[in-house]
């Protein structure tokens, strides 16, 4: 057995990092780092946190697995497994009541891993010690002995997950920054499909003259960013059109300030296979939004060869758009919820689409 199989050291493990296994594709992973004795005092944690993990679910629609230490695999790779979960899953929650000498380097590790809104301190209110050299300046939650019952703290620690799983979690390891200016790519021109960034388990190929991603079953798989950058105000223009699909409710939808790859975080307009144009309306910022119905292009067909042209513009006083035919504007002082700045991005729904042309102009 080599030495990343049987280490301790988090370094070995880490730089062999593999994707965490997930009951869902969909599913994002809360890991918990607390003791685990005396169990009838932190059992009870490990509850409470799996409940604010369904809160997150029941308010924004996100699906969060907590998982904690003990329920990993066998006992002699426990180790590996706790720095391959610090290293890679969607948020960190550590309970540093007492001073646990494990939970105290496993925050150590994190420390040097991961972003400060990624890692959540949580403390027993009853517990008088003092964390050393302040923790980094990191903020912690306190819960009551009743924690399971205690809704003020179930509702702060849901707050601050959405806060730790908004900014986009699956940016590619390819992404690069891009110059602030201008973008234009044209595959009929022969640009490279490169120059888009998107996970790497994206199904993206050259289909000729154009460039085809996309997923069938798995959406946080199905986005393109178009630059790493974020921008304010912005104009995107796209030909593209529908290859291939799974289901009568696929679509394709651009989004604009956009923060994380649900479409609940930004301002994104998209296009049904059945042609019908709709636009998603943030509500607030724990991911609430509802879709307005905005247009229908008469006798769409998918399955032609034409290609839809799809324009999008926010600036700070209106979002305007255009797919097809199908026009219709926003003013943003009418906006329950307004993002400051984002990202472009693409995604696709139960579909893949070819596309010809994308350009990028910040305004």
């Amino acid at each position: 057995m080599s030495l990343i199989d049987t280490s301790v050291w988090p370094n070995d493990v880490v730089a062999s990092l593999r994707e965490l296994d997930r009951e869902s594709p969909h599913r994002l992973v809360c890991f918990l780092l607390s003791p685990f004795e005396p169990r009838e005092q932190f059992d009870p944690v490990h509850e409470a946190v799996r409940a604010a993990c369904n809160l997150c679910e029941q308010s924004a629609g996100i699906s969060i697995e907590c998982r904690r230490a003990d329920s990993l695999s066998e006992a002699k790779t426990i180790h590996n497994d706790i720095w391959q979960h610090i290293a890679a899953a969607d948020l960190l929650v550590l309970d540093v009541t007492g001073l646990s000498p494990n939970v105290m380097i496993e925050l150590g590790v994190a420390a040097a891993l991961r972003r400060p809104t990624q890692v959540i301190l949580i403390k027993a209110s009853s517990d008088t010690s003092r964390l050393p050299f302040n923790t980094f300046a990191q903020r912690y939650l306190t819960y009551h002995p009743s924690i399971v019952g205690d809704r003020d703290f179930l509702l702060a620690l849901q707050s601050a997950m959405i806060q730790a799983i908004t900014p986009a979690p699956y940016t590619p390891p390819c992404a690069l920054e891009r110059p602030s200016g201008a973008l234009r790519v044209d595959f009929q021109a022969g640009d490279r499909p490169d120059l888009l960034l998107s996970p790497g388990v994206t199904h993206r190929r050259r289909v000729g003259d154009c460039l085809e991603f996309g997923s069938f079953y798995v959406y946080r798989n199905s986005w393109l960013l178009l630059t790493a950058q974020d921008y304010r105000n912005l104009r995107v223009r796209v030909r593209f059109r529908f290859a291939s699909m799974i289901d009568k409710a696929a679509h394709l939808g651009l989004s604009l300030r956009n923060q994380h790859f649900h479409a609940n975080w930004g301002h994104m307009v998209f296009v049904c296979a059945d042609g019908k144009v709709v636009r998603t309306e943030p509500e607030d910022d724990r991911g609430c939004y509802h879709d307005v119905d905005v247009g229908q292009i008469a006798d769409f067909d998918p399955s032609t060869s034409d290609f839809i042209e799809f324009v999008l513009s926010f600036t700070d006083e209106r979002l305007i758009f255009r797919v097809g035919p199908v026009e219709g504007e926003v003013l943003v002082p009418n906006m329950p919820y307004v993002y400051g700045a984002g990202k472009a991005r693409l995604s696709t729904s139960l579909c893949r689409v070819q596309i010809r042309e994308i350009e990028l102009e910040p305004l």
